[in-house]
């Protein structure tokens, strides 16, 4: 590992370097039919599929999507009001923008495992943006899983980042969070750690289970546990990167399943923006999946970009049946790189899909 980017480490993280490497998740542990992100959440929904063998629909063209008006001013339980101006991307706008994808592990996600390699594989797929993934935090409670990534793998995330700006692609930063303060304190720093070591754009929240399901959940007043948590961790977080960073959240796509016990709405307010994961890997939600994915992310989110499947559960068709669904955005992303090097056929749905933008917020995208 070069000397500059261990030096850059011990700026950003030391606590990386004076600790012994923690063990790899076992998520990371990644064979290719696995997914971390399970899409057949939730009750069934009548399997009315479109036949495979039939003409795919257009995509629908949804409303105009404008992003919120500044605020004037900032309460301290509110979320903070758009900066005049960010470090960002081209764009400059508060979410990402054109095409994007998931990245679990820097050496998985091509053969030879190299941060240069990950960057020219992200440009041959014709990415504007890639999600790297810097921190997940286990369900142990040990303080040690919190850090999750050793210190090579996290350097390698590092170069990772550089080589992709050096491509001309946003490198942005996501990382699993669990509920309860200790976890929430630990979060917060170390994404902290990983967004100056990185330069990304902004980061990205995947919250999902740990913030709904906890054991007890149905019990009076875990709602409102589950919801006093979100709020500490999104006050947490905007105090510690302020207004001007990005922030976005990752969760299911069927929000509607999920809507009576998820604190959806604590997570908008202070949120840019929101990413349903439209995957439907098991193919039993049918053909208005993605419209009523999306309709539902609408009522809490101004800026909704959906992230599709494009593990070995999706065939190319399946793929294009799905990006033919769901409605235009300002952008939109693939879960996720580590699965897409397995199948030339999902590369080339990915590879195909072009967007283009107009001069308002919202954009016309179509597979070509």
């Amino acid at each position: 590992m070069p000397s500059w980017i261990r030096q850059l480490a011990a700026l950003f993280f030391p606590s990386l370097l004076e600790k012994d490497p923690a063990p790899l998740s076992t998520h990371e542990e990644m064979p290719e039919e696995e997914d971390l992100h399970k899409a057949g959440e939730g009750p069934a929904v009548p399997t009315d599929l479109q036949d495979p063998t039939e003409p795919l629909d257009p995509p629908p063209v949804a409303a105009p999507i404008v992003p919120p008006p500044p605020v004037s001013s900032l309460p301290s339980d509110s979320k903070p009001p758009p900066a005049d101006t960010v470090t960002a991307p081209v764009s400059g706008r508060k979410y990402p923008t054109g095409k994007g994808v998931f990245i679990q592990t820097v050496e998985k996600a091509t053969r030879t495992g190299t941060p240069e390699a990950l960057a020219g594989f992200c440009e041959n797929l014709g990415m504007d943006w890639a999600m790297l993934l810097v921190l997940w935090q286990h369900d142990k409670r040990d303080r040690k899983y919190d850090a999750d990534k050793d210190e090579d793998q996290i350097l390698d995330v590092v170069e990772a980042a550089h080589a992709l700006r050096a491509k001309g692609i946003d490198p942005w930063i996501w990382g699993w969070a669990q509920p309860g303060s200790d976890r929430i304190d630990t979060f917060v720093k170390l994404m902290r750690e990983r967004y100056d070591a990185t330069g990304a754009v902004g980061i990205v929240l995947n919250i999902e289970k740990p913030y709904y399901g906890r054991k007890g959940s149905k019990r009076k007043g875990y709602v409102a546990r589950f919801a006093a948590d979100a709020k500490k961790l999104m006050i947490a977080l905007r105090r510690e990167f302020g207004a001007s960073v990005p922030i976005g959240l990752s969760s299911y796509g069927a929000k509607h399943v999920h809507e009576t016990s998820f604190p959806w709405g604590v997570f908008a307010l202070y949120c840019d923006f929101g990413m349903p994961q439209i995957y439907d890997s098991e193919h039993g939600f049918g053909p208005g999946y993605p419209q009523r994915c999306f309709d539902s992310w609408r009522q809490d989110f101004e800026i909704v970009i959906p992230t599709w499947g494009a593990s070995k559960a999706h065939t190319s068709q399946q793929m294009r049946g799905m990006t033919s669904r769901t409605p235009i955005a300002p952008a939109v992303s693939w879960w996720d790189l580590n699965h897409l090097r397995y199948s030339s056929a999902r590369q080339g749905v990915v590879r195909e899909y072009v967007v283009t933008f107009g001069e308002t917020p919202s954009c016309d995208a179509r597979v070509s």
